[in-house]
């Protein structure tokens, strides 16, 4: 990171379109100009990791699930991760306790239809609460290296709210 807040365009950079995003966080928490960044546009795990192994890229940012096996094999080395904690099986560490105040999870939810009615939504709820409990998610997730963590009601709008502030700051120092 301090190469890249030095000479933001002289560190190439792999990452997809929305991996920029938390890149540009962490250039700012280091002192660097985001919109200076060097990024070469690569969609997935496995164009990065060519272009890694290739010597075209020097650093790539992505999801951990894409590059899990290649870590794990010790082809490719973690830097840190962007995760409250670290991530169980790996020793890498967080963006904080590299000295960077940036954390960003890479989440998915389930949306409804604004007049959706409150038994699809308790359904869906129950559901999806049923599903991360299961043997078959809980392998999934270990392999993937996917941390659950299941919110609903509130805590996710909560979760939502702060994430939006997030993003809004470092859309604001993205490059353009």
């Amino acid at each position: 990171m301090a190469a890249v807040a030095s000479n933001p365009s002289g560190v190439v950079v792999g990452a997809a379109h929305d991996d920029e995003l938390p890149f540009s966080l962490l250039v700012s928490a280091a002192g660097g100009d985001p919109s200076a960044v060097r990024y070469v546009t690569q969609e997935g795990g496995r164009e990065q990791i060519a272009a890694l192994l290739g010597g075209e890229i020097d650093v790539a940012i992505g999801g951990v699930s894409e590059f899990v096996d290649r870590l794990a094999s010790g082809d490719l080395e973690g830097i840190g991760v962007l995760a409250d904690n670290r991530i169980p099986g790996f020793d890498v560490p967080t963006a904080r306790e590299l000295g960077f105040d940036v954390t960003l999870s890479n989440w998915r939810g389930l949306y409804g239809p604004p007049d959706m009615p409150v038994g699809a939504v308790d359904y869906w709820r129950a559901a999806l609460g049923k599903m991360v409990d299961t043997p078959t998610w809980k392998q999934i997730a270990e392999r993937s290296k996917f941390t659950t963590t299941f919110t609903i009601g509130e805590e996710f709008e909560t979760f939502l709210a702060e994430t939006q502030k997030d993003v809004e700051t470092g859309l604001q120092a993205a490059p353009r």
